[in-house]
Protein backbone atom coordinates (compact mmCIF):
# COMPACT_ATOMS: atom_id res chain seq x y z
CA UNK A 1 0.00 0.00 0.00
CA UNK A 2 1.59 3.34 -0.62
CA UNK A 3 2.05 5.88 2.13
CA UNK A 4 1.81 9.57 1.55
CA UNK A 5 3.06 11.58 4.85
CA UNK A 6 2.51 15.54 4.63
CA UNK A 7 1.92 18.26 7.09
CA UNK A 8 -1.75 18.37 8.50
CA UNK A 9 -4.43 20.77 7.81
CA UNK A 10 -7.56 22.07 9.35
CA UNK A 11 -9.48 19.60 7.02
CA UNK A 12 -7.64 16.37 8.39
CA UNK A 13 -8.99 16.72 12.48
CA UNK A 14 -11.87 14.24 11.49
CA UNK A 15 -9.93 12.05 10.03
CA UNK A 16 -7.23 12.41 13.01
CA UNK A 17 -9.66 12.26 16.23
CA UNK A 18 -10.07 8.52 16.14
CA UNK A 19 -6.76 7.59 15.77
CA UNK A 20 -6.27 9.79 18.89
CA UNK A 21 -9.24 8.26 20.54
CA UNK A 22 -7.47 4.39 19.98
CA UNK A 23 -4.16 6.16 21.48
CA UNK A 24 -6.23 7.67 24.40
CA UNK A 25 -8.12 4.22 24.97
CA UNK A 26 -5.01 2.84 25.29
CA UNK A 27 -3.24 4.96 28.10
CA UNK A 28 -6.37 5.16 30.06
CA UNK A 29 -6.86 0.97 29.93
CA UNK A 30 -3.56 0.77 30.68
CA UNK A 31 -3.09 4.02 33.01
CA UNK A 32 -6.47 4.90 34.91
CA UNK A 33 -4.15 6.28 37.64
CA UNK A 34 -3.21 9.50 35.35
CA UNK A 35 -5.40 9.73 32.33
CA UNK A 36 -9.38 10.33 32.20
CA UNK A 37 -11.86 9.38 29.90
CA UNK A 38 -12.51 12.09 27.70
CA UNK A 39 -14.25 11.93 24.32
CA UNK A 40 -11.90 14.35 22.96
CA UNK A 41 -8.36 13.86 23.73
CA UNK A 42 -7.37 16.67 21.18
CA UNK A 43 -9.14 19.24 20.81
CA UNK A 44 -10.14 21.11 17.69
CA UNK A 45 -9.01 24.59 19.13
CA UNK A 46 -5.59 22.97 20.19
CA UNK A 47 -5.48 21.54 17.26
CA UNK A 48 -5.90 24.53 15.50
CA UNK A 49 -3.56 26.39 17.69
CA UNK A 50 -0.85 24.10 17.19
CA UNK A 51 -1.22 24.51 13.11
CA UNK A 52 -1.18 28.12 13.25
CA UNK A 53 2.14 28.04 15.36
CA UNK A 54 4.70 26.04 13.07
CA UNK A 55 7.73 27.82 14.88
CA UNK A 56 6.74 25.39 17.51
CA UNK A 57 4.46 22.65 16.23
CA UNK A 58 4.40 20.57 13.58
CA UNK A 59 1.50 18.05 12.95
CA UNK A 60 1.62 15.57 10.18
CA UNK A 61 -0.60 12.98 8.97
CA UNK A 62 -0.01 9.77 7.04
CA UNK A 63 -2.37 9.03 4.21
CA UNK A 64 -3.47 6.09 2.35
CA UNK A 65 -5.33 5.37 -0.67
CA UNK A 66 -8.06 7.71 -1.40
CA UNK A 67 -5.89 10.08 1.08
CA UNK A 68 -7.54 8.10 4.06
CA UNK A 69 -5.72 9.06 7.31
CA UNK A 70 -4.36 6.06 8.75
CA UNK A 71 -1.91 7.94 11.25
CA UNK A 72 -0.81 10.98 12.42
CA UNK A 73 2.10 12.67 15.01
CA UNK A 74 2.29 16.31 16.28
CA UNK A 75 5.83 17.29 17.52
CA UNK A 76 6.96 20.34 19.26
CA UNK A 77 9.99 22.17 18.42
CA UNK A 78 12.61 23.08 21.37
CA UNK A 79 15.25 25.35 21.45
CA UNK A 80 17.18 24.83 24.50
CA UNK A 81 19.43 28.07 24.14
CA UNK A 82 17.93 29.81 26.94
CA UNK A 83 18.13 26.85 29.47
CA UNK A 84 21.26 27.59 31.64
CA UNK A 85 22.01 23.97 32.09
CA UNK A 86 21.50 22.61 28.55
CA UNK A 87 24.14 22.60 25.59
CA UNK A 88 22.29 24.60 22.75
CA UNK A 89 20.11 22.64 20.90
CA UNK A 90 17.33 22.20 18.57
CA UNK A 91 15.51 19.17 19.74
CA UNK A 92 12.11 17.96 17.99
CA UNK A 93 9.77 16.13 20.37
CA UNK A 94 7.17 13.50 19.00
CA UNK A 95 4.51 14.49 21.04
CA UNK A 96 2.38 11.72 20.22
CA UNK A 97 2.77 9.44 16.84
CA UNK A 98 -0.02 6.94 16.50
CA UNK A 99 -1.33 4.68 13.80
CA UNK A 100 -5.05 3.53 13.22
CA UNK A 101 -5.39 0.17 15.25
CA UNK A 102 -6.67 -1.93 11.77
CA UNK A 103 -3.23 -0.80 9.71
CA UNK A 104 -0.49 -1.37 12.08
CA UNK A 105 2.46 -3.53 11.02
CA UNK A 106 1.98 -1.80 7.40
CA UNK A 107 5.27 0.70 7.23
CA UNK A 108 3.15 3.44 8.58
CA UNK A 109 5.02 4.21 12.13
CA UNK A 110 7.99 4.29 9.98
CA UNK A 111 7.34 6.33 7.27
CA UNK A 112 6.08 8.50 9.92
CA UNK A 113 9.22 8.68 11.40
CA UNK A 114 11.05 8.99 8.42
CA UNK A 115 9.79 12.03 7.48
CA UNK A 116 10.37 13.29 10.99
CA UNK A 117 13.94 12.86 10.71
CA UNK A 118 14.06 14.58 7.43
CA UNK A 119 11.93 17.45 8.66
CA UNK A 120 14.44 17.70 11.62
CA UNK A 121 17.39 17.18 9.53
CA UNK A 122 15.94 20.10 7.86
CA UNK A 123 15.49 21.89 10.68
CA UNK A 124 18.90 21.94 11.93
CA UNK A 125 17.78 19.45 14.98
CA UNK A 126 20.20 17.91 16.77
CA UNK A 127 18.22 15.21 18.16
CA UNK A 128 14.37 13.99 18.33
CA UNK A 129 12.82 12.75 20.99
CA UNK A 130 9.89 10.75 22.53
CA UNK A 131 8.47 9.29 25.65
CA UNK A 132 7.13 5.84 25.50
CA UNK A 133 4.79 4.32 28.60
CA UNK A 134 6.69 1.32 29.85
CA UNK A 135 3.34 -0.51 29.56
CA UNK A 136 4.13 0.06 25.81
CA UNK A 137 6.71 -2.79 24.95
CA UNK A 138 5.43 -2.66 21.25
CA UNK A 139 6.30 0.65 20.74
CA UNK A 140 9.63 0.93 22.80
CA UNK A 141 10.38 -2.46 20.68
CA UNK A 142 9.58 -0.39 17.72
CA UNK A 143 11.65 2.68 17.85
CA UNK A 144 14.43 0.96 19.22
CA UNK A 145 14.18 -1.10 15.44
CA UNK A 146 14.44 2.04 14.01
CA UNK A 147 17.68 2.90 15.54
CA UNK A 148 16.39 5.12 18.54
CA UNK A 149 18.12 4.69 22.10
CA UNK A 150 16.98 4.90 25.56
CA UNK A 151 17.84 8.57 26.75
CA UNK A 152 16.53 8.47 30.30
CA UNK A 153 13.90 6.37 32.45
CA UNK A 154 11.53 7.73 34.46
CA UNK A 155 10.65 6.04 37.95
CA UNK A 156 7.34 6.35 40.13
CA UNK A 157 6.28 6.00 43.51
CA UNK A 158 1.98 5.73 43.50
CA UNK A 159 0.95 6.73 46.71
Amino acid sequence: MPITVRPASESDYGGIMPIAAQVHKLHTDNRADIYRETATPLGLDEFTTMLGSPEKYRIIVACGEAGKILGYAVIQIQDTRDVKLLNDARVHVVDSIATDEGHKRQGIGKAMMDYIRGEASSDKAERIVLNVLSFNKEAMDFYEKLGMRRQAIKYEFVL
